[in-house]
């Protein structure tokens, strides 16, 4: 029996996470750490314990895929937007297209992955998953939509049979 496949959507612009911030305390002389993504882990640990079963913290493998929806810039829209109809009609409108564009695709996974403490023991839990990042359709939101899934102990038997060609059997040494 395969289990659930859990999907949510975090609204709002996606944000990478970034390295701690450190300086010092002109108070106390001590060194301090700002977390400048912090509000967004939250709003994404948030989003998690809304949609995923609080109960249950998984320990064994699991499928984590993220969808990145990065806001549309300006540059990318139609020139008379949005006053060109619906964006179907707007006639130099393209509807999806990838972003290339800060925040890499994997800080984003990595402040995700992070929010989602509560449901796992160790984010190394997270064995396969893609990340994708592409730009909202005009006048759409953006966001993160999140696929997770726990999976079984055991791979694919096919993944085995794409490594073989690739790989040897470990050598043993002898002693004498």
């Amino acid at each position: 029996m395969e289990s659930p496949i859990y999907r949510f959507w975090i609204p709002g612009q996606p944000e990478g996470k970034k390295s701690v911030v450190t300086f010092i305390d002109q108070d106390t002389g001590k060194r301090r750490g700002a977390n400048p993504t912090r509000k967004y882990m939250k709003r994404c640990a948030a989003y998690a314990l809304a949609n995923m079963p609080m109960a249950k913290v998984f320990d064994c493998p699991v499928l984590f895929e993220l969808l990145i929806v990065m806001e549309r810039p300006k540059r990318l829209l139609p020139k008379d937007w949005p006053n060109c109809g619906p964006a179907h009609l707007c006639h130099d409108y393209e509807a999806s297209l990838w972003c290339e564009q800060k925040p890499d695709g994997s800080n984003v996974r990595k402040g995700v992955e992070d929010a989602f403490k509560a449901h796992w023991k160790d984010d190394c839990r997270v064995v396969c998953g893609d990340t994708r990042k592409i730009y909202a359709e005009a006048g759409w939101e953006p966001g993160v939509l999140v696929t997770f899934q726990a999976l079984g102990r055991h791979c694919p038997q096919e993944l085995i049979e794409t490594v073989r060609p690739y790989s040897a059997p470990k050598r043993t040494r002898r002693i004498i």
